[in-house]
């Protein structure tokens, strides 16, 4: 498996019935986008590169999300989870670890309202009722997931709920970014600081000749989400990296360094425009995008 950093960033997008290319990137195309310009804020990608197919989800099924080390969840139609370990997440070459995706690790996963991946094989999921349920695969390899006892509560009210950098949990309730930290997140166990707001509007200027300049609060991001959450660095000023999707169909990128502290320390967001034109019309029309890193 590969190793782990706290570096760059990788967005993986999926081509839906939108493609503009579909001889090369057909409905269900899996593609992997370098984030090169993440610590430097510049725009500057490498990719889209065809790294997997069949990747269209019929309906019923959810969004994959990423996990540590070029793995990828994904919730099946029948509510099977299944797991998918892409080695090649550092250089997006198509290489995948054999036989992977084949076996479900979990079950009955459809009937939550938020399924996202934390820290070291962490992950959680929202009953219907607001219900935080924690599970952890192994290492990453398990047979079968663990867990499930429940470490929170009221989380049906977000309309987005998302792991940051080791232990923190965020949610967009109305136009508002909150933040918290998941103290038994390590051991499954109900422990947690105060939820604090962070953000609610911010502006971004587009990286065209022509510059227009959007101001969002948070309600207006129907797809946010972030890298795999790594542990807490040496350097204070890493991490905290949240990705978005706006009204306008650019991809916006969202810096939070106070994620260990819940502070309102923020930088951004950076606008690194509209989708690669293998991706389809837009970021919209992308049926699925998420994030890892190594």
């Amino acid at each position: 498996m590969p190793g782990f950093n706290n570096g760059i960033s990788f967005i993986y997008a999926v081509n839906s019935i939108f493609s503009q290319d579909t001889q090369n990137h057909a409905r269900g195309t899996l593609n992997w986008i370098k984030d090169a310009g993440r610590d430097n804020d510049q725009l500057q990608f490498e990719g889209p590169k065809v790294v997997g197919s069949g990747w269209q989800r019929p309906e019923g099924s959810r969004l994959a999300f990423s996990g540590r080390g070029g793995i990828i969840y994904s919730i099946m139609a029948d509510g099977t989870l299944k797991r998918y370990i892409h080695l090649g997440v550092i250089d997006g070459a198509a290489r995948w670890v054999d036989g992977t995706g084949s076996n479900p690790i979990a079950a009955n996963f459809g009937r939550f309202k938020h399924v996202f991946g934390g820290f070291e094989h962490v992950i959680y999921a929202v009953e219907q009722d607001g219900t935080l349920r924690w599970f952890i695969d192994r290492d990453g390899t398990a047979a079968a997931l663990e867990g499930g006892q429940a470490v929170g509560s009221r989380f049906d009210r977000p309309s987005n709920v998302f792991a940051g950098d080791f232990n923190a949990i965020y949610t967009v309730e109305g136009d508002t970014l909150f933040h918290r930290q998941h103290l038994g997140m390590e051991d499954g166990t109900d422990r947690w600081t105060e939820k604090k707001p962070i953000s609610t509007r911010i502006t971004a200027c587009t990286p065209t000749p022509i510059v227009d300049c959007f101001t969002h609060s948070w309600d207006a991001f129907k797809k946010v989400f972030t890298p795999a959450p790594m542990a807490a660095p040496t350097n204070s000023s890493q991490g905290g990296y949240i990705y978005m999707v706006t009204p306008e169909a650019e991809l916006w990128r969202f810096r939070h360094f106070g994620w260990r502290s819940g502070s309102t320390d923020t930088r951004g967001p950076d606008s690194l425009g509209k989708a690669p034109r293998a991706l389809g019309e837009s970021w919209h029309t992308v049926e699925q995008v998420f994030a890892a890193r190594i």
